[in-house]
């Protein structure tokens, strides 16, 4: 359910954040250990099976967009639906913890052997992961004589396993989703409405990937935006200015990265 096109460090350490968000005009904290419990399906992209988990703080985006009155202000990461289970039982085991990300110098050389250390250190927490946990494992060589290549920590002896296994193939290509959703009440006889604007990015196969193309394209065109004139006030600047993205997005549409906007009444 998920290939590399980006550091699986981060991709690992992003799945321990805390995180909070605002639903029903209360503030809902999420504690980094519950944050892949937290994950709930989604039917934003209707031909994808998908789920949703808060990322990081949400909070600041009622002031940055001038909705702080909003009921609900939540940023999410989308993901294929069962990712967020597979991955906690990834942390159950030990492969993920925060344990896992400290440094040891007594790490065994095969997978086998270091599964069998995780699982007497951890007393036994295998038996408490799903089937589809164990079965991914054993696919990656978990439970082999596969040679553990970074003996540095648990976390980057798993990291460097999965940056063999799940690296994208000749032919493959990554997708990269994104969807903003706003719920628009009007104080008139005027209907209310939901507006949602949506990017679906593929990759090209064995050229640039969707990853590199939304953070690449996206800091070169703030580049030359800059370069050409704009945000002539100086010092740190957040793209919400028109002058900003009215250019931005028009060149990022050349480039192929175009948001569908739709507007539906409810």
């Amino acid at each position: 359910m998920y290939k590399f096109s980006w550091s699986p460090l981060g991709v690992l350490t992003a799945s321990q954040n805390s995180a909070q968000y605002k639903e029903g005009n209360t503030q809902i904290n999420v504690d980094g250990a519950d944050l892949l419990t937290s994950a709930r399906p989604t039917s934003c992209f209707p031909t994808l099976s998908l789920e949703h988990l808060p990322n990081r703080d949400s909070m600041p985006y009622g002031d940055e967009y001038g909705i702080p009155e909003a009921n609900q202000i939540y940023r999410g990461t989308l993901r294929y639906a069962g990712w967020s289970h597979l991955m906690n039982d990834f942390r159950k085991v030990g492969l993920t913890s925060k344990d896992a990300a400290q440094p040891r110098s007594d790490l065994p050389e095969t997978w086998g052997e270091l599964m069998n250390m995780i699982h007497s250190e951890s007393s036994g927490t295998n038996e408490q992961v799903s089937e589809a946990a164990q079965q991914c494992l054993q696919w990656l060589g978990c439970y082999s004589d596969t040679p553990v290549t970074d003996r540095s920590s648990v976390l980057n002896a798993f990291c460097a396993l999965l940056q063999i296994k799940l690296a994208l193939l000749d032919g493959e290509r990554d997708m990269v989703l994104m969807q903003h959703e706003f719920g628009v009440e009007y104080n008139d006889e005027r209907q209310n409405e939901i507006r949602t604007s949506s990017l679906l990015l593929y990759g090209t196969p064995n050229g640039d990937t969707a990853m590199a193309k939304t953070v690449g394209l996206t800091i070169a065109t703030g580049a030359e935006l800059v370069l050409g004139g704009a945000g002539k006030a100086g010092g740190v600047l957040v793209p919400t200015m028109p002058e900003f993205y009215n250019p931005g997005l028009d060149l990022l549409a050349k480039e192929g990265l175009v948001f569908n906007e739709e507007t539906r009444k409810v």
